[in-house]
């Protein structure tokens, strides 16, 4: 199996729909970045906006500044 060489960011939220197992994702995906969050759902960005801006800037931060990822606030 060829595995996609594009970074990959998983956010998943308590209440998302049937979510696969992390092992079968990561079988399939480059995963970087992978943040389980204790509440939330399928629309996080109203649910949870704060939370989810947040993964996005650090699942960015790692890939594009890797030395300064964990500065960034």
């Amino acid at each position: 199996m060829i595995r996609p060489f594009l970074p990959t960011g998983i956010a998943h939220f308590r209440y998302e729909e049937q979510f696969p197992p992390r092992k079968f994702i990561e079988s399939g995906f480059n995963i970087q970045h992978w943040s389980d969050f204790p509440e939330g759902g399928h629309f996080p960005s109203i649910e949870k906006p704060q939370l989810l801006a947040d993964d996005i800037i650090s699942f960015f931060s790692k890939i594009l500044l890797p030395d300064q990822g964990d500065k960034i606030s």
